[in-house]
């Protein structure tokens, strides 16, 4: 609500508010203030604050700057967290909270910093003065925290590490009892909203409150499954629906902002929506527009504030309509700048105007937009936002500013040099608009030149969710450029494991080559879609290139065979391919990885640390990163946990400078800790929480649900550890993947929790109901039938490691041909 609207009535909603804060509130929670936009939920929020600081509690507010009823723009993963990171920073600077900056906090994690970078592109490519430099001025950089490494920097990129970063120092350094305001919420993404939530179930003193638009009273679908997957509702989070003012209340407001002796009417109350903007936008019209009549009958006005703000906007003049139009399509605030710049291209003929008057009536005599504490400008009103957006006279405001806007940015990325700020900004921005006004020749030249200008500034998921439904569509004008999008797209949903988005946009591509085929069998397998790879599979054997494709073509036939449990042809196959490829060849370095499907240790041992090695001469670092990580996998059930812990760190380092899946790293390295003689179960932990808070298939979420559930039962946590094998038994009755044997660790596993947390029985169904539907794993057969006491005779001496813990963790593995790998078969890619 404006500031505008004084605010009046709310005690008990206040008095709610309060009373789950400190100091009367003693335990972390999460508080959702619900309500239709309009009802007064900021101005409710911004008295809360007022009477915390009168309380001389530490309070900080999160406005993330994203407005609009509808989901104009999805932000991306860790984008809340930030804003957090950002807000506490701010206070931390300004005294308010007495915290170390965000800058302070970089400082004492500097030497990690440095430390992540490694060593690796010096060995790992070729020699050379560039190599030198490039690697030298990005440890000074890391040392200095400069460029890339500079806290602002950091805080707008949109990688997973910087996201990281962001969370930790959240973590870290906040200090108790502090309480989170969060504007907007109904926007949070699903990472951010996991982690604030995990915060609060830590009950370290966090305490988060919600204001959360939703006009069908309720929360968004994935909000509410991210709630009841925490278990906190009822317990720590608790929701208040804001109901519109009474009668009396609202009669006082008509009367102090018309200066008329109004009598409302249960009728007129009746109508009247609720929305407390449209008493402001009354105001606008009776004291500042002379709309006298308005006065007379308020039905009008009290019934649709959307319909009297088409109104408003329609009596505007065309330079104001313009900047209006400019300030809603850049969807988060636009400096004046920008919106100079912007407004100048769409009209040449006012290039060198002013538009500040004009900017002046929009904020202070028409009280559309707002200022932002950076001077930027926005639309604060989401009903002023939807009639902009649904008036048919703006319809082209709306294009001509959205064409600007788009030049403006793709301007600033030519001018501007890597590791600017602004940059970041300007790429995720260009591309929206590209995306939006369809300019395919505009994202294919974005396409080709951001891995240059902004390295891994940019989580290439957010790209890739603009570009996506852009080329699924057949609405491009131009063929060639649609081709050579949709192509980048493929490439990097397989880079990225999205793999069934990748199988969608497969047949959009009009090039069926060899090499699309490969792409798209090895997301049908990934995928579960056996049938559909065989099928690939057969045409490829006919293929003209068949000969020189043939290795590619024998590991997806061991995968396919190992997944229909037939692990002895799989073997056969993956030994006829090491003996027939040369050692230093990378399917015979995958082939040496998926070893592990069919063997295991100590012999897999030697064949995933030897594939490492060879990935790692041939300069295929996400390959590489997998190899390791398998390599950690059978290292600890062997005994050797400090040889596995080297191995998942330099897998992770590498995988968090590309855009490989960081959840594989965390999920292995927090099951390395819990198997060791004393694990660090605050590190695995926070592990597996990162792991959890990026994780997209059931297939990870399940195991790495499981590791968490038995660090939680470790640390006493029972609640959280049964909400969690809850979670897993869901997966383990409806899942998505093919493999089944996991489902034998998972029930292990549930039975070890749910014994701790007093739900003996309950565990043992799980375990017999698994051991009855599933047969045993091919591999480590004898070590499950002893698990779940179906023989007496203990297995191998080898096992002893894995017998000496009451649990067993779950690893991941990668079992696929990286692009990398696709691409050697193919000059030409």
């Amino acid at each position: 609500m404006s500031e505008l609207i004084e605010f009046v009535n709310r005690n008990e909603e206040l008095a709610f508010l309060l009373r789950h804060a400190p100091p009367k509130s003693k335990e972390s929670c999460a508080i959702a203030l619900r309500a239709p936009s309009g009802y007064g939920k900021s101005a409710l929020m911004t008295r809360f604050c007022a009477n915390l600081s009168d309380l001389g509690i530490n309070h900080v507010i999160v406005d993330p700057d994203v407005r609009g009823k509808t989901e104009k723009r999805e932000i991306h993963d860790g984008f809340f967290a930030q804003a957090c990171a950002v807000a506490l920073d701010k206070a931390a600077q300004s005294g308010e909270i007495s915290t170390p900056t965000f800058s302070a906090f970089l400082k004492s994690k500097r030497g990690k910093l440095v430390a992540s970078r490694g060593t690796g592109d010096l060995y790992r490519k070729a020699p050379g003065f560039k190599t030198w430099y490039e690697t030298l001025v990005d440890y000074a950089e890391r040392t200095l925290l400069k460029g890339e490494y500079a806290p602002p920097n950091i805080l707008n990129s949109t990688n997973d590490p910087a996201v990281d970063l962001a969370r930790s120092y959240l973590s870290e350094s906040y200090p108790s009892s502090t309480v989170f305001v969060f504007r907007e919420a109904q926007h949070f993404d699903q990472v951010s909203f996991r982690f604030v939530l995990d915060v609060v179930r830590k009950n370290n003193g966090f305490f988060a409150f919600f204001e959360y638009t939703s006009d069908q009273s309720e929360f968004r679908a994935q909000h509410h499954e991210i709630i009841k997957a925490q278990g906190l509702l009822g317990l720590r989070f608790h929701w208040y629906q804001l109901l519109k003012l009474k009668p009396h209340h609202v009669t006082y407001l008509l009367r102090l902002y018309t200066n008329r002796d109004i009598e409302l009417s249960s009728d007129y109350y009746l109508s009247w929506d609720g929305n407390l903007r449209s008493i402001e936008e009354l105001r606008y019209r009776v004291t500042i527009g002379g709309d006298e009549s308005a006065s007379d009958d308020l039905s009008p006005w009290l019934n649709d504030a959307v319909e009297q703000y088409r109104k408003h906007i329609i009596s505007l003049n065309g330079d104001q309509r313009m900047l209006l139009a400019l300030i809603n399509a850049n969807i988060q605030p636009l400096s004046s700048a920008v919106l100079s710049d912007a407004y100048s291209r769409i009209n040449a003929r006012t290039a060198y105007s002013d538009p500040n008057a004009d900017v002046d009536a929009l904020l202070n005599t028409h009280n559309l937009i707002t200022h932002t504490e950076k001077g930027e400008l926005r639309i604060d009103n989401e009903d002023v936002s939807e009639a902009i957006e649904t008036i048919p006279a703006m319809v082209s405001f709306l294009a001509y500013a959205r064409k600007a806007l788009k030049e403006c940015y793709l301007e600033y990325i030519e001018k501007a040099e890597p590791g600017d700020v602004p940059l970041i900004e300007s790429v995720a921005q260009a591309f929206m608009f590209s995306g939006v006004t369809a300019d395919s020749g505009a994202l294919v030249l974005l396409v080709k030149k951001v891995e240059s200008l902004v390295g891994g500034a940019i989580n290439p998921k957010r790209l890739i969710d603009t570009v996506y439904p852009l080329v699924e569509s057949d609405d491009i004008l131009f063929d060639d450029d649609r081709q050579l999008l949709i192509r980048w797209a493929i490439d990097l949903l397989y880079d990225t494991g999205q793999y069934k988005k990748a199988l969608k946009l497969i047949p959009h591509a009009s090039e069926q080559s060899d090499y699309i085929d490969l792409l798209e069998a090895n997301c049908a397998i990934e995928s579960g879609a056996h049938i559909r790879a065989k099928e690939l599979l057969d045409c490829l054997r006919t293929s003209s290139a068949a000969s020189d494709l043939e290795p590619a073509l024998v590991l997806l036939e061991a995968l396919i065979a190992r997944t229909n449990n037939d692990a002895e042809s799989a073997q056969q196959l993956l030994e006829g391919l090491i003996k027939s490829t040369p050692e230093q060849s990378p399917f015979h370095a995958y082939a040496l990885r998926f070893m592990e499907t069919v063997r295991e240790f100590p012999a897999v041992i030697h064949h995933t640390l030897k594939s490492a090695v060879i990935f790692e001469n041939l300069g295929y670092f996400s390959s590489e990163a997998y190899s390791r990580l398998a390599s950690a996998m059978h290292l600890t059930r062997s005994g050797d946990v400090e040889t596995a812990k080297y191995q998942v760190d330099v897998a992770q380092k590498i995988l968090s400078s590309l855009a490989g899946d960081l959840h594989v790293a965390r999920n292995n390295q927090g099951a390395v800790e819990l198997s060791t003689l004393s694990p660090n179960l605050k590190q695995c932990r926070n592990l597996l929480d990162m792991a959890r808070w990026t994780v997209e298939d059931d297939y990870s979420e399940l195991v790495i649900n499981t590791n968490l559930a038995i660090t939680n039962s470790l640390l006493n946590m029972h609640e959280h550890a049964d909400q969690l094998i809850k979670a897993s038994v869901k997966i383990l009755n409806a899942p998505d993947f093919g493999d089944r044997d996991v489902f034998w660790g998972v029930a292990y596993n549930a039975h070890f929790v749910l014994d701790r947390c007093g739900k003996a029985a309950e565990g043992r169904r799980i375990m017999q109901q698994v051991a009855s539907e599933h047969e045993p794993p091919i591999i480590y057969r004898d070590y499950w039938l002893y698990r779940f006491n179906l023989t007496d005779e203990p297995p191998d001496g080898k096992y002893s490691h894995m017998l000496a813990k009451q649990y067993h963790p779950l690893f991941l593995s990668h079992w696929q041909i990286d692009r990398e790998g696709i691409k050697s078969l193919f000059s030409e890619h």
